[in-house]
Formats: C-alpha cells, sequence, structure tokens
C-alpha cells in the first residue's frame, strides 16, 4: 500500500516535470513519486519489481538531496 510522505520542497517542483524516481542514500531504497489530486505520494519499489529494474536498467543520479537522490531509469543495452 502507498504511503503518503512529505518529501523536501525541491522534490515536488522538480515533480512537475513527470514522475521521479528516488532512490533513498541509505539503504538505497527505490521509490516513485506520484502526484494525485495534488498529494505527492510515494510509492516504494521491493521484491521481484526491483530486482527487475536492477536487471534491465542502469540508475543515473539526476540530482542529490541530503537524503536521497532523484534519478532515471536508463535502459540496459540488449547482449
Amino acid at each position: 500500500m502507498a504511503k503518503q510522505t512529505t518529501p523536501e520542497h525541491e522534490v515536488v517542483l522538480t515533480y512537475k516535470a513527470g514522475p521521479k524516481f528516488i532512490q533513498y542514500k541509505v539503504g538505497g531504497v527505490l521509490a516513485l513519486l506520484m502526484e494525485v489530486d495534488g498529494v505527492l505520494i510515494e510509492f516504494p519499489i521491493y521484491g521481484q519489481a526491483y530486482r527487475t529494474i536492477q536487471d534491465q536498467f542502469t540508475i543515473d543520479v539526476v540530482k542529490e538531496e541530503s537524503t536521497y537522490n532523484i534519478i532515471q531509469l536508463v535502459k540496459k543495452p540488449l547482449k
């Protein structure tokens, strides 16, 4: 189930360009940020979804924050 969060103000501003993925600096947990009816909601990514992302994408840091990085997922080339 999604957990409502209150990330730093900069994430809200950056979000306006589209949905963003973030990666926490402690533990490396990935999450998808989405806005629903004006409320910013964080969807943590665990289990098989996390393994699929690791297998198929490279994580590029777009912007560093104090406790997390805003990231972009780049598809790995086919072997």
